[in-house]
């Protein structure tokens, strides 16, 4: 009936507590109406005595039903509870007839009151209860929010933002040794290149090949680690030796030693762990479901990088790592204790008071029929005796009229979340205790009162509220708060799964991104220089040279946008500031010299950090000035909220990345005290006579 399917009742004292105010202000005043002589503070205590003692007895009473349902099934379903609460009112109605306070000697209430009276409150009550328990319902689901799904999600917002950066991290350093072990060394052949004979350009491209591209597309992403780990690590070094049992050898051989993700990474630590130049020895041994690996001699031991954690790597001591053998999933929680995120809490707050009005409540109808029975039992309680027909239809208006205009209210749209629809819900509830009220009244004036102990227009009033509004505003936020609950709890579910999904793209981009520049260095620029080096021993060296040409014009370009854009450089000049800075960038990448690109970035990081180290600050922001230069320079000014610096600074006497980047476009750069904080100005010309840009395109 109150379209709540599903929905179970439990038994509480909190519906007998609720309505406890209101019975005791109802009593009191009626007493003071009835009895204006006794005293207002006696009329108050008696009654507060009463309905006390009434509260006591119902709460015996559910204790030995709580008793009871222990031991039977039945006792502790909707049906249970409503018998468990209907027990309850005859006991709570016996304690008020027979109490402390002779409450009906000084009423006149007849002992029909026994009977009447439980049957009057009982649909309160379960009203009541159903507030109760969907009001607990909201709270347990919010709870469920805030300590799993909230939780969860956060820590996995966390770890794909530390991915992220890992992955943008991996696509600069690709970048960097694309430029530093591929763009220069080809840039300087190229210049070379009319000075040199065709043996000598052949020669020269040829150990270009050898020595530059093919041992840094192996180091990237071999191609034999797809075979296995050994194969991977001994083509990396030929002087390499491993140390491994045969069994962990026919396994990684077999495919089934490692998942291939675990593999890639565990290759990948194990190679920046390698010192240069010196043979490497690798153990490699399995205990319980992990296999542990180590590095002698190795350089510190590289920290893990996210990728890495989330592929399953656990650091133990120094140049020892432990990976998950093939099967074993990595525990997000596991995961989220290696790379510390921060938990702020559950994402889904509780709506506003305006929206948890307006969410319709299913069965408004229903939800009025259950109240105006309990008014229609409260009104037979209060006649005079004996019955009689005015008093009989005096209770069927003040009942059946709510439930008349609950079901006209009912043919309205739905109230909008907003200010005014909640408005308009307080409205309408109000408005149906009115029309039961008035109702009454319009009865007492035609029949006259004599039949009824309650003609009082201030307490008609106040019963239609207590009765009609108050339970149904109850149930209403109740069931609104109910609603959002379970709608947040879905969101951030939705929420979690999406993140999930971006921290699977983020991994596929991650380990994909080596691995389609290797092989664009193994197909395209490899085999375009093997086919140059070929034509030019044939003698036909202008095809040859077309080919070096479309390879420093078209493939090695488009390789570093995709590069550049993947580590996210492309539109910030600091994309990953120190901790506790916030950076405000006023100046627009594109406006800046593409040639400069690299050694601002690189200055600005450094200054970043220094903001931080030495002068404390929270807050940079980097802005291009107008310093009265020609307009071919490039000034920027980086201004902190720090300490700012004892003393001015000048060319020559601070960083020395500034000193040598200034040197290089023969610019300046200058530090100046402010308050707060200081001034950092970088002033560089993109053609100054000494600039040699280290990433210009080939």
């Amino acid at each position: 009936m109150l379209g709540l399917r599903g929905f179970r009742l439990t038994v509480s004292m909190w519906p007998f507590l609720l309505i406890a105010p209101g019975e005791i202000l109802f009593y009191s005043l009626y007493r003071m109406d009835r009895f204006p002589a006794e005293p207002p503070l006696w009329a108050v205590a008696s009654t507060a005595i009463l309905v006390g003692s009434s509260l006591a007895a119902v709460w015996v009473c559910l204790l030995a039903w709580r008793r009871l349902a222990g031991r039977w099934r039945w006792a502790r379903g909707t049906g249970g509870a409503v018998m468990a609460y209907a027990l309850a009112m005859v006991v709570g109605s016996i304690v008020q007839v027979f109490g402390p306070v002779p409450f009906r000697g000084s009423l006149g209430v007849p002992i029909s009151y026994l009977v009447l009276l439980p049957l009057s409150r009982l649909p309160t009550v379960i009203v009541l209860a159903l507030v109760v328990d969907q009001v607990r319902d909201a709270v347990r689901t919010w709870r469920e929010l805030d300590r799993v799904v909230a939780a969860r999600l956060t820590w996995t917002q966390r770890v794909n933002d530390l991915l992220e950066k890992a992955r943008r991290r991996v696509a600069a350093e690709s970048m960097d040794r694309l430029r530093i072990e591929v763009v220069r060394p080809l840039r300087s052949i190229v210049r070379r290149a009319d000075g040199l004979n065709d043996d000598e350009l052949a020669g020269e491209l040829d150990r270009f090949v050898s020595e530059r591209l093919r041992p840094l597309a192996h180091r990237l992403h071999p191609v034999s680690v797809r075979a296995g780990l050994i194969p991977a690590l001994r083509s990396l070094d030929e002087e390499i030796t491993i140390d491994a049992p045969a069994a962990i050898e026919r396994l990684d051989s077999d495919g089934i030693l490692l998942d291939d993700d675990v593999r890639l990474q565990l290759y990948r630590w194990i190679r920046q762990a390698m010192e240069d130049g010196r043979s490497t020895r690798v153990a490699l041994v399995m205990r319980s479901r992990t296999l542990e690996a180590s590095v002698h001699p190795a350089r510190s031991a590289p920290l893990l990088d996210p990728v890495q954690i989330v592929a399953g790597l656990r650091s133990s001591t120094r140049g020892r790592v432990a990976a998950p053998l093939r099967g074993q999933s990595t525990p997000l929680d596991d995961v989220v204790g290696q790379v510390n995120p921060e938990h702020t809490g559950a994402s889904g707050t509780i709506r506003p008071l305006d929206r948890l009005f307006t969410v319709p409540l299913p069965g408004l109808v229903g939800v009025v029929v259950l109240l105006s029975a309990s008014g229609f039992f409260t009104q037979l309680v209060l006649w005079s005796e004996p019955l009689s027909i005015p008093a009989l239809v005096t209770a069927i208006a003040w009942s059946v009229t709510p439930v008349v205009t609950a079901a006209l209210l009912g043919l309205l749209p739905a109230p909008r979340p907003t200010p005014a629809g909640a408005l308009r819900v307080v409205t309408q509830w109000v408005f149906i205790a009115v029309t039961a009220a008035v109702a009454f009244r319009v009865c007492v004036q035609f029949f006259g009162g004599d039949y009824t102990v309650i003609d009082s227009p201030g307490l008609v009033l106040f019963r239609g509220l207590y009765r009609f509004t108050l339970p149904g505003l109850g149930l209403v936020v109740a069931h609104g708060l109910r609603v959002a609950a379970h709608r947040s709890l879905d969101q951030a579910n939705a929420a979690l799964q999406s993140e999930s999904a971006r921290q699977q793209e983020i991994l596929d981009e991650s380990q994909s991104l080596d691995r389609d520049v290797a092989e664009v260095l193994h197909r395209d620029v490899q085999g375009r220089l093997s086919a140059a080096i070929v034509l030019i021993h044939l003698g036909d060296r202008q095809r040859a040279w077309q080919q070096v040409v479309d390879l420093a014009e078209r493939e090695i370009p488009s390789l570093r946008s995709r590069l550049r854009e993947a580590s996210g450089v492309h539109d910030l000049l600091i994309p990953e500031p120190p901790e506790g800075l916030r950076v405000e960038e006023r100046v627009s990448v594109s406006d800046i010299p593409p040639e400069l690109i690299v050694d601002i970035r690189r200055c600005a990081s450094e200054i970043a950090l220094n903001a931080v180290r030495h002068g404390g600050a929270t807050h940079l922001v980097v802005d291009r000035v107008d310093s009265g230069r020609p307009s071919g320079h490039c000034v920027l000014a980086f201004d902190d909220d720090g300490v700012g610096p004892q003393i001015a600074r000048g060319p020559g006497l601070g960083s020395r990345l500034l000193d040598e980047v200034a040197d290089r476009w023969a610019g300046t750069w200058s530090l100046e005290g402010r308050h707060p904080g200081c001034r950092v100005v970088l002033d560089l010309d993109p053609q100054g006579v000494r600039a040699q840009p280290a990433a210009a395109t080939p």
